[in-house]
């Protein structure tokens, strides 16, 4: 049941972030990627999302063979895409063309930072009061 709940709410905060993207490309006149283009500036920014990826991964399967009803692994995978995001951010401050496309993963960073106080507020408040 965590996990279907889980499912549902990653779908959730991944249609807000599409809107939050469009919304964010419409006031700051951000034009679309080039889909020819790659989505890595250079071999560091691959390698780079790669170990995080990896790194991820890793942890998430000893702490979830640990603890497998722990619900502090909604707050590490939310908390993993906040890295990532900041990642991305500075890859692409740094390295992009299109200097103005890492205020998307800043916004992107924001939205999961929100949804990271949620899902410990609420983690919180259910171990005090048994909510």
């Amino acid at each position: 049941m965590f996990l279907v709940k889980f499912i549902i709410v990653l779908v959730i905060v991944g249609l807000i972030m599409t809107a939050i993207e469009m919304g964010i490309r419409k006031v700051f006149k951000i034009d679309k990627r080039d889909k020819k283009r790659s989505r890595y500036m250079n071999k560091f920014h691959r390698w780079g999302e790669i170990i995080l990826l990896v790194v991820m991964v890793i942890s998430y399967s000893l702490f979830s063979s640990q603890f497998p009803e722990s619900k502090w692994l909604q707050v590490w995978i939310i908390l993993f895409f906040l890295i990532l995001e900041l990642f991305r951010a500075g890859m692409e401050w740094k390295f992009a063309a299109q200097k103005r496309e890492y205020i998307i993963h800043l916004f992107f960073c924001l939205v999961l930072l929100v949804f990271a106080i949620i899902a410990f507020k609420t983690m919180w408040l259910e171990q005090i009061f048994g909510f």
